[in-house]
């Protein structure tokens, strides 16, 4: 979905947003396994899932990280089908996000002129990468 460092430094810079409708799916995010953890390349990345967190009739959310020594997690929703659900939201997700980051009432402290958002109990929107036949969102995980 991303480069290394976009998805290591996932929590500081600005979401990734990819088109790549000439490709399918990667296999391994076909048909999720839930025995034990497995990799899965997507570009130029090797993701290892961790765990499936949970499914639903469009899809499927998966537990990953860059590699199995990493500790920083995030969650990947995969669908195939309804593409646009999952645009949606993705765009929910980041609007808000947006009215946290600037609403006086949340927990967001200022630091010289930036805001900077406290660990939130919802999910921040990462990257979303269309795919021919499905779509993948990373989002901000709690695990």
């Amino acid at each position: 979905i991303a480069t290394t460092d976009s998805i290591n430094n996932c929590y500081g810079v600005d979401n990734l947003i990819l088109d790549l409708k000439p490709l399918k799916l990667p296999k391994g995010l076909k048909k999720i396994s839930t025995k034990g953890m497995f990799k899965v390349a997507i570009g130029d990345q090797n993701l290892v899932v961790k765990n499936r967190l949970g499914s639903g009739v469009y899809g499927t959310v998966i537990l990953c990280s860059i590699s199995s020594s990493t500790i920083e997690n995030f969650a990947l929703k995969v669908q195939t089908g309804y593409v646009d659900t999952l645009a949606w939201e993705y765009n929910v997700l980041e609007r808000v996000r947006h009215r946290l980051q600037y609403s006086t009432n949340s927990r967001v402290k200022r630091k010289g002129n930036k805001n900077v958002e406290y660990n939130s109990t919802v999910p921040r929107a990462l990257s979303f990468a269309v795919f021919s036949d499905g779509a993948v969102m990373g989002m901000t995980c709690a695990s």
